[in-house]
């Protein structure tokens, strides 16, 4: 029993999960995921409640992705996102977002706005506490507007980042 305690003493422990994190770290066949669900619950296509967006950041490979996931899909071939700092005056900062095959995710992409990494940086970088996406589809009226608490994510992302660093400006 003692060499037990003993052993159990000398293995890493891992934090318990903080109830007033918002962010959620999966490692999973090679690959890490940083995710939070929205705080506003997206009405499914009948008009009832049904699962809350997600913001998904994805590192394989040294490969990186960042999209909003949808349970009932995104209603259209493609779309805008258009991001908003609490307390930022500017207008919101646009990046072309790409659905997924199933349309159940929109992908933050775009050449031109440096797409993932600036994402990402813009996220870590910001002063406010909570990010506005609204996503835009094309040639339809925008959805509603998804919020994220900011809080913990640089902490979160910890070894997201050292596995897919971000490129400098």
């Amino acid at each position: 029993m003692h060499a037990l305690g003993i052993l159990l003493a000398a293995l890493p422990c891992a934090p318990p999960p903080a109830h007033d994190q918002p962010w959620a770290i999966d490692s999973d066949r090679g690959s890490l995921v940083v995710t939070q669900s929205a705080a506003e619950t997206w009405p499914g296509p009948d008009g009832e409640p049904a699962e809350k967006p997600e913001l998904v950041l994805r590192c394989a490979g040294g490969e990186k992705e960042v999209y909003l996931y949808f349970a009932y899909g995104f209603p259209s071939k493609e779309g805008d996102l258009f991001v908003q700092f609490d307390g930022d005056t500017a207008k919101p900062k646009k990046y072309w977002g790409a659905p997924s095959h199933d349309r159940r995710s929109i992908f933050v992409t775009g050449v031109w706005t440096k797409g993932t990494d600036e994402f990402v940086k813009s996220l870590l970088e910001s002063k406010s506490r909570t990010v506005a996406i609204t996503v835009k589809p094309k040639k339809k009226d925008p959805l509603p507007e998804v919020r994220f608490e900011l809080a913990g994510l640089d902490a979160a992302l910890g070894e997201w980042l050292r596995e897919c660093p971000l490129r400098e400006r």
